[in-house]
């Protein structure tokens, strides 16, 4: 077990005291509640769970210190248990929030379905921050994220005039003319990277100096090592740009 893990659960035990210290006034919002989908939500529910939660990592990391040998699937199960437990809060959160979106708006309750998604979006998010900052920014996500505009155009069309639905529409015509702009430039860019590798390949440079030159042009930074091993397979496979060339 690292410093790392350790200082988890000494931060795991202070939010547990924490949480009991706070138990005594749990008593007067016993009974407060929110409607959520027809469903009564007592705020009880959010510290049960939140608790709950923290006590299943403590204990399975406990279980890790029975013995000296590793155990990284109970480490991995406390590690679930912890990000689910800090994600409890603001999902709960978010579900009071869409419903009392949801009762001021009056008919459109069907915003009440969007708690979910957004949750799920922030727990994606929070899962793969570790890539960087620019990691939200991949043209994968445009794809992803159309879906919503079209659940936006069709909730405006069933509540609402037409209005929102046109500037939805403008919207997509003015993105996709600047992603057809992008999308050329780009392709331009990959054109230039691949000429030179096939250049650089035939002057005899290796996997190695290819993959430290071009990862970032071809679109994977920090993935040196990834593109020269996969050039060092189409070496020897002697397929791609490694068709023509003489045998060793």
């Amino acid at each position: 077990m690292n410093e790392f893990t350790k200082t988890k659960i000494h931060f795991t035990l202070a939010l547990l005291a924490a949480l009991f210290a706070l138990h005594p006034f749990l008593d007067k919002l016993e009974d407060v509640k929110f409607d959520y989908l027809g469903y009564p939500l007592k705020f009880s529910y959010a510290y049960v769970v939140f608790a709950g939660l923290l006590a299943l990592c403590v204990y399975l990391f406990a279980l890790t210190m029975v013995s000296e040998r590793p155990h990284s699937w109970l480490e991995r199960l406390g590690n679930y248990c912890y990000g689910l437990a800090i994600m409890s809060l603001p999902f709960y959160g978010g579900l009071y929030l869409a419903s009392l979106l949801a009762e001021q708006l009056g008919e459109s309750r069907h915003l009440a379905y969007a708690a979910p998604g957004v949750a799920l979006g922030l727990g994606i998010g929070w899962g793969r921050a570790h890539l960087g900052d620019a990691a939200g920014f991949g043209s994968r996500y445009v794809t992803l994220a159309a879906p919503l505009l079209c659940c936006a155009y069709f909730a405006w069309v069933l509540y609402s005039g037409r209005l929102v639905p046109r500037l939805l529409l403008l919207t997509f015509a003015v993105f996709a003319a600047v992603d057809t702009v992008q999308g050329l430039q780009r392709g331009a860019r990959r054109a230039e990277a691949t000429a030179a590798i096939h250049a650089d390949i035939r002057r005899g440079l290796s996997p190695k100096q290819l993959g430290d030159k071009y990862a970032s042009a071809i679109g994977l930074p920090g993935g040196e090592d990834i593109f020269a091993g996969r050039l060092e397979m189409m070496r020897q496979a002697r397929q791609g740009p490694y068709r023509h060339q003489p045998e060793e």
